[in-house]
C-alpha cells in the first residue's frame, strides 16, 4: 500500500539514474527510481544547531566593546597629540639688564630690611604699606598691638636686577608675631611673611619703593642656614616653655600655649603637668623658614572649685607643635601649637 501524497511529491523531485537530490542534512533523499531513503538522525545535530544558534549572539556581545576599546585608543592618541598646559611663570623678574654702577646687594638687601624693621613698629594689625597682616574674627577692636620680627630675615633673600623696570628686586621670608588684647582677652600670632620688596639705586645709595607681600606662585626657591641648635637644647626649652604655661591661674592657657581651657569659668585654676612632655618629643629644622619644631604629646590637669559641686579636676592630652628661632644667636620658644 502506497502513500498518494509522499509518491506525488516524490514524483516532483525525481532524479533519474544513480544521483540523488536533497540536503545532506537530516533531509528526504531520493535515490534512482523513486526510491526515497531516509536517513538516520546524526546524534551530533543538536550540537551543531546549538551551536549555529550562539554565533550571531556572540557577535552581537562582541561589537560594543569594539567600541569601547576605539574609544580608548581614540583618547589614548589625542592626550598624545594635545600639548601639555604650559607651566604658571613667576611674577618675580629674573635678572635682565646691566645694574648701576657701585651698585651690590648688601646695600639693596639692607634697605628691604630696614622697611621690615619700620613695619614691625606699626601699632596695628594690618599695618598699610607693610608685608604683615592678622585678620582674625573678633580682632576688630585689637589694641597694645606689637608686632616683632624672629630668625635672621635676610638669609636665603633672591636679588634680582630688573633693567626693564631700573629697580632691584629683593624676595625673602620674614617671621613675625603679634602680640595683643581684645575683649576676649590676650592673644598671639605668628606669621610666615614673604616679603617683596622693590628697591631703587639713585645716587648711589639704595632707597626703597616698596614693600609688600608676595602671595603669587610659583616663586623662586629660598632656604634659610640651620642654626645647628642641639636636640637636647631644644627639648629642654620646650619643657621650660611648658612649665611657664601652667604657672597661670586662669581658666585657659597663655595664648603661647597650647589651646587649652579648663571650663572653669572665672574661677582661679591650678594648673599642673602630668609629667615630662619633651619625652619622647623629636626636633626637625624647617628649611623654608628657619624654624625649629619639636613635636610631641603632653597631659595636664586643671584644679579649681565650684559652686554647688566644691573641688574638681580635669584632665586636658593631646599632641603639640613647638615652634622655635634662634634670636641673636639665641633659641626660643615662640609659641606651643595643638597639633
Amino acid at each position: 500500500m502506497t502513500d498518494d501524497g509522499a509518491a506525488g511529491w516524490a514524483g516532483k523531485n525525481t532524479v533519474k539514474g544513480n544521483r540523488s537530490f536533497g540536503s545532506a542534512n537530516r533531509s528526504t533523499i531520493i535515490h534512482g527510481d523513486n526510491n526515497i531513503i531516509y536517513p538516520p538522525p546524526d546524534s551530533n545535530d543538536d550540537d551543531d544547531e546549538g551551536a549555529a544558534e550562539e554565533e550571531p549572539g556572540s557577535a552581537s556581545h562582541s561589537f560594543p566593546w569594539k567600541w569601547i576599546a576605539g574609544a580608548v585608543a581614540a583618547i589614548i592618541i589625542l592626550c598624545n597629540i594635545i600639548p601639555d598646559a604650559p607651566q604658571p611663570k613667576s611674577s618675580f623678574p629674573a635678572e635682565n639688564g646691566t645694574r648701576p654702577a657701585g651698585s651690590n646687594d648688601g646695600a639693596v638687601l639692607a634697605a628691604a630690611l630696614g622697611g621690615l624693621q619700620s613695619c614691625a613698629k606699626a601699632v596695628v594689625l594690618q599695618p598699610q604699606n607693610c608685608p604683615q597682616q592678622v585678620k582674625e574674627w573678633g580682632a576688630g577692636d585689637a589694641n597694645t598691638v606689637t608686632w616683632r620680627i624672629h630668625g635672621v630675615p635676610g638669609d636665603g633673600a633672591v636679588i634680582h636686577y630688573n633693567g626693564e623696570e631700573g629697580r632691584f628686586h629683593v624676595l625673602g621670608t620674614a617671621i613675625m608675631t603679634a602680640s595683643y588684647e581684645t575683649a576676649s582677652g590676650p592673644d598671639l600670632k605668628l606669621r610666615v611673611i614673604e616679603f617683596w620688596a622693590r628697591v631703587e639705586w639713585v645716587a648711589g645709595k639704595a632707597k626703597l619703593a616698596e614693600l609688600k607681600n608676595y602671595d603669587e606662585t610659583p616663586r623662586p626657591a629660598m632656604e634659610k642656614r640651620n642654626p645647628q641648635v642641639p636636640d637636647e637644647l631644644a627639648l629642654s626649652l620646650v619643657k621650660a616653655a611648658f612649665e611657664r604655661c601652667v604657672r597661670t591661674r586662669k581658666s585657659q592657657l597663655p595664648p603661647e600655649c597650647p589651646d587649652t581651657y579648663s571650663g572653669a569659668g572665672s574661677s582661679k585654676v591650678s594648673w599642673k603637668l602630668n609629667g615630662d612632655p619633651s619625652i619622647n618629643a623629636k626636633p626637625r629644622f624647617e628649611p623654608s623658614t628657619g624654624l625649629i619644631h619639636v613635636d610631641g604629646n603632653y597631659s595636664v590637669t586643671a584644679s579649681y572649685s565650684q559652686l554647688f559641686l566644691g573641688a574638681t579636676s580635669k584632665p586636658a592630652s593631646g599632641r603639640y607643635d613647638a615652634i622655635l628661632s634662634v634670636d641673636d644667636g639665641k633659641p626660643q620658644v615662640l609659641r606651643i601649637n595643638t597639633a
